[in-house]
Formats: structure tokens, C-alpha cells, sequence
């Protein structure tokens, strides 16, 4: 009998513990003073919705992409016989900005109708 090992029970209740922690929860260092509570917690700020200024922000964004292009087409060299490319061109450049943003309106105004509604 004196060659068997003997098996120590591990109680689960210490297992979790780290070795610089204290039975009642407190935590301690690694010289074993208790860790201070910090000095001045930091202040929670509101998380402001991205959504009320999503549209403002695509019709800037829009409107400088359309003077950007709009620059660009005006300014490029082009050929006399198509006068007619320039305003078109422009034409097409308009369109896509003014419709670039309509989703983003769109969902702004359906965002603030769930918002009044709760829904």
C-alpha cells in the first residue's frame, strides 16, 4: 500500500480564483496590496444615431462629387462637332447626384416616422 499515490481533491470554488485574487473577490497586486479604486470614473457620453445627419453628410458629399465633375467636364478639351457632349454630359452628372441621395433622404424620413411612433 505504500507505493499507491494519493489523489488530492481539488475544491472547484478555488479553481476560478487567480493566485492574486482573495477569497472574498477583492483583487490584490503582485506584492499583495489591495488594487485602489480609480480616482475619478469615466463619464458615459450618449451614443448619438448616426442616421439624423447621414443625409445632410451623402448631399455634401453629392453636391461636391457634381462640382468636381461638373469642373471636369467643362474644362476638359473636347471636339467641335459634338457642342451637344458638354450638356449632356452634365446632364447625366446632375441626374446621378440628385439621385444618389434619395435613398439616404428616403431612409431619414423613415427613420424619423418609426422614431415618432415608436415604433
Amino acid at each position: 500500500m505504500s507505493d499507491i499515490e494519493q489523489t488530492t481533491v481539488i475544491d472547484p470554488a478555488q479553481v476560478g480564483r487567480m493566485a492574486s485574487s482573495r477569497a472574498d473577490g477583492r483583487s490584490t497586486t503582485m506584492y499583495g496590496r489591495h488594487r485602489k479604486t480609480p480616482k475619478r470614473t469615466p463619464k458615459s457620453h450618449p451614443v448619438r444615431p448616426v442616421e439624423p445627419f447621414m443625409a445632410d453628410l451623402m448631399t455634401v458629399f453629392a453636391a461636391l462629387w457634381l462640382a468636381g465633375m461638373l469642373a471636369a467636364v467643362w474644362l476638359m478639351p473636347m471636339s467641335e462637332p459634338a457642342p451637344w457632349a458638354r450638356e449632356a454630359v452634365s446632364a447625366v452628372c446632375v441626374a446621378a447626384a440628385v439621385l444618389s441621395t434619395v435613398p439616404a433622404w428616403t431612409y431619414l424620413a423613415r427613420y424619423g416616422r418609426e422614431r415618432r411612433h415608436g415604433l
